[in-house]
């Protein structure tokens, strides 16, 4: 297999950037500003991208895991939007193959539901049409009896039908570090945990960014010819910060998700709650249940966000509608998790009505600010923010798309099925590991699997199963030394998806924090202090141990 973009190149420590002279400092490291990286990166310019805290650790990981078109904003007639989106949803499907799959949904059609039968078919209709029928399966009809072949366990007082229809299911986590990757292995220079402390300005141009390195506390001032801030649902409260004089431009939404460590449905639902109305999914995600989400205005900080009692007895009563047999309770609950919308205020009394376009505007002689937008929408809102910026060099005339049929960072293999299955005969001289072992990475980590066995073939412990979990010692070291990781969350939660499984991690803590200090040099306290802020992170998302 020909890697179609090189190696990643030397990447400079934090305490050196002030050395560096930027093209672009991209401010917020959410999938919109690690897309913007990744465009700015590919066109040559010297890129700087930072985050307060991890690489979509925020709205950007607190997603409903789906790349789709959004079948209920036609409801709004937003077909721009929805049009956009299932254009893009295939673009994911074609270049993150390991990332982003497509799927049937489910939508049951009951008396009660709130709309009509022949909306719901005209609908979809639209839904396909939209998508130019570029999608695996069309949409189809069926009558109460098949509904009920395909998910028994629903409930049969005023079912009338069903429609099954195609859209995606994603890792969003992984899918936002992976365009960090592919924007450092592009030049650009990347870091987490580091906050923008202040910012110079002259002549309502930002001269300098002063920046703090929140984990070491070191603090660098950086020159940046362009500054795009990309902070979703904290643009508003970084102005008043900063003291920029500029109104509220956005509108907040929290969406509160909850984890079952159960099989509740074969296929992914789309229903409607009997209490609102309001759309919500029960999705079957990597051996788990997402339940959710929630779509009410919220006016806090977004620094944290949490998942009221309130939020856990609407999904629960609102998925327990659906079954006849099946009752989920709170104890049945493994995980949940909030996080925030960044919508663009508008004059919709329902936050459920806003629209999720984005804008793009220019706060100060050298900066661009983006807001809102769906996450399956991404790469073209970033390139729209690129060209904004290739027009700011004085470049915009000659601009293109070069994502568009770029594979993602590990996106080259289209079957990895097929693909594992033909190359360990092949390459298990070269990676003398076991066939589980050798699909297990081809399948998490895509066209880069073979710098992950590279890792894991150093030391034979790294070769072992971490206690009670599918992952590999060995993926530790790889994720503190190519992803980034730095702390025990950064690995369960977005460089795996081990938080969401039943014990959060805590079958594998201790190992986990022990690779952690043998790599990264951890005294004994600060051990135990990452042991302790993870297990504050897992009560905060409403688990109790």
């Amino acid at each position: 297999m020909n890697r179609i973009i090189p190696d990643i190149p030397e990447h400079p420590s934090f305490d050196t950037i002030d050395q560096i002279d930027y093209d672009v400092a991209i401010i917020g490291a959410g999938i919109n500003g690690a897309g913007v990286a990744r465009e700015c990166a590919l066109r040559g310019r010297k890129v700087l991208l930072i985050d307060q805290a991890d690489f979509g650790a925020a709205t950007s990981s607190m997603s409903s895991k789906l790349a789709h078109g959004g079948l209920r904003y036609l409801k709004n007639i937003q077909f721009g939007l929805v049009y956009e989106a299932l254009r893009e949803r295939y673009l994911l499907f074609q270049n993150a193959p390991h990332l982003v799959q497509p799927s049937e949904f489910l939508l049951p059609i009951y008396s009660e539901s709130g709309y009509p039968s022949w909306m719901i078919r005209l609908g979809v209709w639209i839904y396909d049409v939209l998508a130019s029928f570029r999608t695996v399966h069309r949409h189809h009809y069926l009558d109460s009896d098949g509904v009920k072949r395909r998910e028994p366990q629903l409930k049969d007082h005023g079912l009338e039908g069903g429609v099954v229809y195609s859209d995606g299911v994603m890792d969003d986590a992984r899918l936002c570090l992976e365009n960090v990757l592919q924007a450092r292995q592009l030049g650009a220079h990347v870091f987490n945990y580091v906050r923008l402390e202040r910012e110079v300005v002259v002549d309502h141009s930002i001269q300098q960014l002063v920046l703090k390195d929140i984990r070491s506390g070191l603090q660098r001032s950086v020159a940046a010819k362009c500054v795009v801030q990309t902070v979703g649902p904290w643009t508003d409260q970084l102005a008043r910060t900063l003291g920029r004089r500029t109104p509220n431009k956005m509108r907040m939404s929290k969406g509160v998700h909850i984890v079952v460590d159960a099989d509740l449905v074969g296929t992914p639902l789309l229903v409607t709650s009997n209490d609102d109305k309001r759309v919500f999914f029960i999705i079957p995600w990597f051996g788990v249940t997402l339940i959710g989400t929630t779509d009410h205005d919220y006016s806090q900080s977004p620094d944290h966000v949490e998942v009221s009692d309130d939020d856990i007895d609407y999904l629960l009563n609102s998925v327990n509608d659906y079954f006849q047999d099946i009752v989920v309770n709170r104890e049945d609950i493994t995980a949940s998790f909030a996080g925030v919308r960044p919508l663009v205020s508008s004059a919709h009394s329902w936050v459920s009505d806003v629209s999720r376009t984005h804008k793009i505007w220019r706060e100060k002689k050298n900066m661009f600010v983006l807001a809102g937008g769906k996450y399956t929408n991404y790469r073209a809102v970033s390139e729209q923010v690129a060209r904004r910026v290739e027009r700011f060099f004085k470049r915009g005339w000659f601009f293109r798309s070069m994502t568009r049929n770029l594979p993602l960072y590990g996106g080259e293999i289209s079957d990895l099925n097929r693909y594992a299955t033909k190359k360990y005969p092949v390459e298990s001289a070269i990676y003398p590991v076991d066939k589980t072992l050798y699909r297990h990475v081809v399948m998490h980590y895509g066209s880069v699997y073979s710098d992950v066995l590279s890792v894991i073939c150093e030391d034979e412990t790294y070769q072992v199963l971490l206690s009670g979990t599918l992952h590999y010692r060995g993926e530790v070291i790889y994720a503190i030394r190519h992803e980034c990781a730095r702390t025990i969350e950064d690995f369960m939660r977005r460089r795996t998806r081990l938080f969401f499984s039943k014990g959060n991690g805590y079958q594998c803590l201790t190992e986990v924090a022990e690779l952690f200090q043998q790599e990264c040099g951890w005294t004994d306290d600060q051990f135990q202090c990452e042991l302790a802020d993870y297990q504050r992170f897992v009560q905060a998302s409403g688990v109790v141990k």
